[in-house]
């Protein structure tokens, strides 16, 4: 893209956006929207409290409907996670009774599908070994013995 003059570097990447096939946002850490895809703009047209504060929110690295990539220091991609019919039952209710921390709450949101440590950690850039004690204490917030069991209150309630 270098040597593109910028309304045209924004059109190309509007233009990639548009592959993803869900709302995907460009964002700079303050919140600014730098490029949006058409499903992204329609959904800040419809919504645009809801949109900013689901952008403020993944920023902060809490609970989101968005998955998050940094693409540059200061930039990131937020693309909206699939419809979440497929989402757990008690996941909100936990994360919210249990005080978790905003990254414990990642953490419960990647352990709900079973995803190991090392999945974890590459998810989150954090280390597997970040990851063990995230997983130990949210195991003693929530008194669950194992894994096994929080997943399982997460999915049963």
């Amino acid at each position: 893209m270098r040597g593109m003059d910028t309304e045209s570097m924004l059109a190309t990447l509007e233009a990639a956006l548009e592959l993803a096939g869900v709302p995907a946002f460009v964002v700079h850490g303050d919140c600014r929207v730098a490029a949006a895809n058409r499903l992204a703009r329609n959904e800040a047209a419809d919504d645009p409290e809801g949109v900013r504060s689901s952008i403020e929110l993944a920023l902060r690295g809490g609970p989101s409907p968005f998955e998050m990539f940094t693409i540059a220091p200061d930039t990131f991609l937020l693309k909206r996670l699939p419809p979440s019919d497929a989402a757990p039952p008690g996941l909100h209710r936990l994360t919210q009774c249990y005080r978790l921390t905003p990254m414990e709450r990642r953490v419960v949101e990647l352990l709900a599908f079973a995803a190991s440590n090392a999945v974890i950690a590459e998810r989150l850039e954090i280390s597997a070994r970040t990851v063990e004690g995230h997983v130990g204490s949210i195991l003693e917030k929530t008194s669950c013995p194992n894994r096994v069991a929080l997943i399982s209150r997460i999915w049963l309630g």
